[in-house]
């Protein structure tokens, strides 16, 4: 038996296939891009671009588990490290933070993009990025016990820019279990988005506040009047 043969039976040796085939890219790898890729990675995703021009720092060590004791850019270390989960996936690094300027170039082709950034002003750009070359885009943000996710398609549903406001640069606080929890639904989405088995939370915000254990999932509509989607909903 296959190491995938518990999944597939969930959609199929061409489900299989399909996620073979994908190219993901993850932005950013912190504590979401770290639970994120190893997950897709276990699954098989065929390539899987990592894009992060940091490095890692001593308060990044209670949710980015990958990192303890290793010196050099954060997407090279997990490059290692998910080449030893799964030796079939191709990872690419891309040390660099991504720019409006650089995002042909950092984020480039791929089927799905994951939002795995801190900051609004950062996810603007992969947003802007993903609608004008017509990219789906796996949303996770955390704050604190907070936590929100929801599934972005280019024209059928919301972008980024019509649910996100400002250009906040603060860097949220966070803990491991909300961080994986939300990487979760990312990752659960895009399987079940390249494979067609199941349904994403495309359309609707997926939301947890784990402070007083309270999860819902809430439907939400495109901004007509979005300056960066609203011409092509």
């Amino acid at each position: 038996m296959s190491r995938y043969s518990r999944q597939e039976k969930l959609f199929g040796m061409e489900g299989q296939k399909k996620l073979s085939a994908a190219t993901v890219t993850v932005a950013g790898c912190g504590g979401l891009g770290t639970y994120l890729s190893l997950l897709l990675t276990s699954a098989g995703v065929g390539k899987i671009r990592l894009v992060d021009g940091g490095k890692p720092s001593e308060t990044d060590l209670n949710r980015q588990f990958f990192y303890t004791g290793a010196k050099g850019f954060k997407a090279d270390i997990l490059s290692e490290k998910l080449r030893e989960v799964n030796p079939d996936v191709e990872i690419e690094t891309i040390c660099r933070f991504i720019e409006e300027d650089n995002a042909p170039e950092t984020i480039g082709k791929c089927d799905v993009i994951a939002d795995c950034l801190d900051t609004v002003r950062s996810r603007l750009v992969i947003n802007k990025y993903a609608v004008l070359n017509n990219i789906p885009l796996a949303h996770g943000g955390i704050d604190g016990f907070y936590g929100q996710a929801t599934f972005m398609i280019p024209g059928r549903t919301p972008c980024l820019r019509c649910i996100l406001r400002g250009t906040d640069e603060r860097v949220p606080d966070s803990i491991a279990p909300i961080v994986s929890l939300i990487a979760s639904v990312q990752a659960s989405d895009i399987v079940k988005f390249m494979t067609g088995s199941g349904e994403t939370t495309a359309g609707k915000l997926f939301t947890v506040f784990a402070g007083t254990n309270d999860y819902s999932t809430v439907a939400i509509s495109p901004d007509p009047k979005c300056p960066v989607c609203g011409r092509i909903q």
